[in-house]
This record gives structure tokens, C-alpha cells and sequence, in this order.
């Protein structure tokens, strides 16, 4: 997709395999973005050590206050089209929204479904829960999915949005949703795809790149590689962006890009907008048959 700086990463293992066959694919905001030859798998280094905290300082009151005010009915629609998806395959049961935040998810869920859901959150950020409705925040923990009590077989669905890239250490986070999920149990997950139209048009400047809090860059195939490595099937898999997410990123990537005397770039920005909500309405349908949406959601089933 990019060019590949064949600069060997001294010193540092691939955080998925281990291996030391580590190349640097790209540079942003400081970070190098590398690629293991061995898995394949895109990665931040980055020291994990750091890693948790960055994504608790990253996400503060002011982003969460944000998110709620002006993201949440455009994730409450989008969590619909998940829960149609999820009552296809399981009809009610106990159900885990790992990374849950202000719990928009299950606050979803319990107002439009058909079918009886026990419902359970968990979240690193202690303040994201207190965002959370009363009777939602009560059945949110404040852990780590890679350091829960919850007993094995336990859940019928595990949902994981936007989450994944963020882990240090996928395998065990893949790991332990396999455990607590029953036999033929459903994990739902969306992640970023770093092989996308939008990600191929911004460059570096694709917000979804999102150094250094993403530490994996997924695409299709080295997700669906990860979850065979780990035991899944995946059942279903699409990608989609809404048009505002594509467009933004696209004027943003120009408006960086071209002359700022006497405003050039954000005129020209402002002036694209209408013949890119065209090319993103048709680059949708190309995007919908080969899987090169700015999102990657898929479920799969723990075998």
C-alpha cells in the first residue's frame, strides 16, 4: 500500500509472535509503525510498560464529555446494525462489552432488543463507568480484559469495538475471551482497517492510525489469521465508515498537505467536499465487495 522503509527495528520483538524479523513500514507523529515478516501483523513499537497509561491519560473527561455529546446517537445507530447482526446467530443469554466506556453499547441493546440479555461491562478507565446510566454502570467492571475473575464458559457473546488495537498483548486478550465464552460462543469485533481506501488516500495522516495508543494496524487477512490462530471461525465479516468520518479525513490530509498562503488549503479543503461525499457514495460499493472500508466488524464463533 506504502512504501517500506527496509530499516531494521534493532532490539524489539514483534508483540504478537516474538520474532526479532521486524521492518519499519512507516514513521507518524514519532512513532514507527513496523510490520513483522514473520506474522505479518502492522504494529507500533511502543513499550508496553507505558502503553495502559497513555490510553487512560488519552481518553479523558474532556474526550469522554465529547464523545457523549456529539458521537453518541451515531454510535447508538451504528450498534444497531451489531445487535441485528449478533440476534441472527444468538438469541439472549449473558453477554460481555469489553472496553465498554460509558456503556453505549448495553444501554443499546437493553432498549431495542427482543430477547433477554444478561448484560456485563468491563473498562479500564474508572471514569468512563461513572458516564455510565445507573443501571448500566452497576454491571460494569473497572478491569482489564487481560486480568478478569470471570469463570471459564461463562458468556454467550463477548463484543469487542474498537478495543483490540489498543492491547499489548492480543494473544492473551484473544485468549481469555475464549475461555470465558461458551462452546460455540460469539465474539463481536470491530477494528480500524489499515488497508482501507480512506487509510490509502490520507497517508499518515489517517486519524485511525491513532500512534501510540493503536498498537496493531490491522487489515482483513491479518485479522482473520489472528482469531484462526486463537481457535475462532469467523462466521461474518464487513467493512464500512460513515461519510462524514471519510471526508474529514481526506480534507484533513489535503488541507495539511497543500500551500497555506492565502489560505489555498483550506479553501481547496472546503471545496472538495461535495465531489468527495460523491466518491465516497461510490468508493462504498467497491469498498462493500472488497472489503476495504475505513472499519473492519466481523464475528466469529470460539470452536
Amino acid at each position: 500500500m506504502f512504501f517500506v522503509n527496509k530499516q531494521l527495528i534493532m532490539g524489539y520483538f514483534c508483540k504478537y509472535c516474538g520474532s526479532k524479523n521486524l521492518v519499519q513500514k512507516h514513521h507518524i507523529s514519532g512513532y514507527n509503525i513496523i510490520i513483522c515478516s514473520s506474522c505479518k501483523l502492522l504494529q507500533t513499537e511502543i513499550d508496553s510498560k507505558i502503553l495502559k497509561k497513555i490510553n487512560i491519560d488519552k481518553y479523558s473527561k474532556e474526550y469522554i464529555q465529547e464523545y457523549l455529546d456529539y458521537r453518541k446517537p451515531q454510535l447508538m445507530n451504528d450498534f444497531r446494525t451489531s445487535i441485528y447482526e449478533i440476534e441472527k446467530i444468538k438469541l439472549g443469554g449473558r453477554i460481555l462489552d469489553v472496553g465498554c466506556g460509558t456503556g453505549i453499547f448495553l444501554e443499546t441493546l437493553i432498549g431495542i432488543s427482543r430477547y433477554k440479555w444478561m448484560i456485563n461491562g468491563i473498562d479500564i478507565s474508572k471514569y468512563s463507568i461513572t458516564k455510565a446510566r445507573p443501571e448500566i454502570r452497576k454491571c460494569i467492571l473497572n478491569k482489564s480484559i487481560n486480568n478478569n475473575n470471570f469463570a471459564n464458559n461463562y458468556f454467550d457473546v463477548v463484543t469487542c469495538y474498537d478495543v483490540l488495537e489498543h492491547s499489548s498483548d492480543i494473544r492473551r486478550s484473544l485468549f481469555e475471551i475464549r475461555r470465558i465464552l461458551k462452546k460455540d460462543g460469539l465474539v463481536v469485533i470491530q477494528v480500524p482497517n489499515s488497508n482501507s481506501i480512506m487509510s490509502f488516500l490520507s497517508k499518515n495522516d489517517w486519524d485511525w492510525w491513532c500512534v501510540p495508543d493503536h498498537v496493531y494496524h490491522f487489515t482483513k487477512s491479518s485479522i482473520v489469521k489472528v482469531l484462526n490462530d486463537q481457535d475462532f471461525r469467523v462466521l461474518k465479516i464487513r467493512t464500512w465508515e460513515n461519510s462524514e468520518i471519510f471526508i474529514k479525513n481526506i480534507q484533513g490530509h489535503y488541507k495539511k498537505i497543500l500551500p497555506k498562503i492565502f489560505s489555498i488549503n483550506r479553501i481547496i479543503s472546503k471545496l472538495i467536499f461535495v465531489p468527495l461525499y460523491i466518491f465516497w457514495y461510490i468508493s462504498n460499493k467497491v469498498s462493500k465487495k472488497y472489503q476495504r472500508g475505513g472499519l473492519i466488524h466481523l464475528l466469529a464463533q470460539k470452536i
